[in-house]
């Protein structure tokens, strides 16, 4: 494991992967949101901050995500950012299985079979990553306006 612990109080971190033997340096993200939404708010940082030469977005596969759960709607939403190398306190066995079946080194500090979120749930049957971003999105978008 890169990064034992979190801050208290934050739920995900995102950092450049070091170079050659250099430890990690600063966040370059975080946030202590819950549910899904540091991930949908690491989504739109990483938007924000793409360029003509790609920026953050064609960096992924040099970034590293630490979060505190990972569960298989999480695991989904790595996918779609393109990172490449993720650690958990906890994560869930399909969300291992996913990360791992699509190259990225995914670790965590203990393994469930499932996070017990009713997110797990709805996206039980889904394997298409797209597909399982347009059902996450969705139900965002009906949490942030109720």
């Amino acid at each position: 494991m890169r990064l034992e612990r979190l801050p208290q109080g934050v739920t995900l971190q995102l950092y450049r992967l070091p170079v050659a033997g250099d430890v990690l340096g600063e966040p370059l993200f975080s946030s202590s949101g819950r549910w899904l939404h540091p991930l949908f708010e690491l989504e739109q940082f990483m938007s924000a901050h793409s360029g003509p030469g790609g920026g953050l977005a064609a960096s992924a596969p040099g970034l590293f995500l630490r979060d505190r759960v990972i569960g298989s709607a999480a695991a989904f939403l790595i996918l779609r950012l393109g990172l490449c190398e993720v650690e958990a306190d906890i994560a869930g066995r399909r969300a291992l299985q996913l990360l791992r079946e699509r190259g990225v080194s995914a670790e965590a500090n203990a393994c469930v079979e499932a996070i017990g979120c009713a997110t797990e749930q709805l996206l039980k049957d889904v394997s298409d990553p797209e597909a399982a971003y347009r059902m996450l999105a969705e139900r965002r978008d009906r949490a942030l306006r109720a």
